[in-house]
């Protein structure tokens, strides 16, 4: 009587490229076969290097979300400490009449810096996004790393790496993971290193 074999062991008993056509048709498939097995024997079998310590042949990004003016004044940063962030981006006088306002709405409460003008405000908005950036990029936070395969048969598939401060995986993604949508979204964020 012949023994079926579990997920894994069916991989490992095909080469490297037979896996990886393998899980590509069963993406494409949609049956889900392989996709019980757990994230690091997957990686492993697929040929993944390093996967619980990405190295080389990963690309590796930190990324923070951009947030309003609004929601950053509301969690701790006062208008009169924001609008420091555009002195030296707008005109001296221009810069100014905005302190001057951020020091009026900061007394007065309010809820909506509507006294910058659009430009002003993407500038000011940019750059907390990329202060959050750089300050994710010296304290380890909000990294993720990703390794990209390419089956045989033409099929890329991606695994993604939730990276700690000490270089160690906590959290890998698969190729199933990214088909379901559950990769970092960097929609509405800064990042820096990630090309795609």
């Amino acid at each position: 009587m012949k023994t079926k074999l579990g997920p894994l062991q069916e991989l490992l008993a095909m080469s490297v490229g037979k896996r990886l056509n393998a899980v590509a048709k069963d993406l494409r498939a949609r049956r889900k076969r392989y996709n019980k097995i757990d994230e690091f024997d997957l990686a492993d079998a697929l040929g993944v290097e390093t996967p619980r310590r990405p190295g080389d042949g990963w690309w590796f990004a930190h990324y923070a979300e951009k947030v309003t003016a609004e929601e950053c004044a509301s969690n701790g940063d006062g208008a009169g400490e924001l609008i420091y962030r555009l002195e030296g981006k707008v005109p001296a006088e221009r810069f100014e009449v905005l302190r001057k306002k951020a020091e009026q709405f900061d007394e007065e409460g309010g809820d909506k810096f509507t006294f910058l003008k659009a430009r002003e405000r993407k500038l000011l908005e940019d750059g907390i996004a990329e202060e959050e950036l750089e300050a994710n990029q010296m304290n380890g936070m909000h990294c993720f790393a990703r390794f990209r395969l390419k089956a045989p048969s033409g099929k890329v598939l991606w695994f993604e790496a939730g990276i700690e401060d000490d270089g160690i995986c906590i959290r890998l993604r698969t190729p199933y993971d990214d088909v379901a949508g559950r990769f970092v979204d960097l929609t509405g964020c800064v990042c820096d290193g990630w090309p795609g």
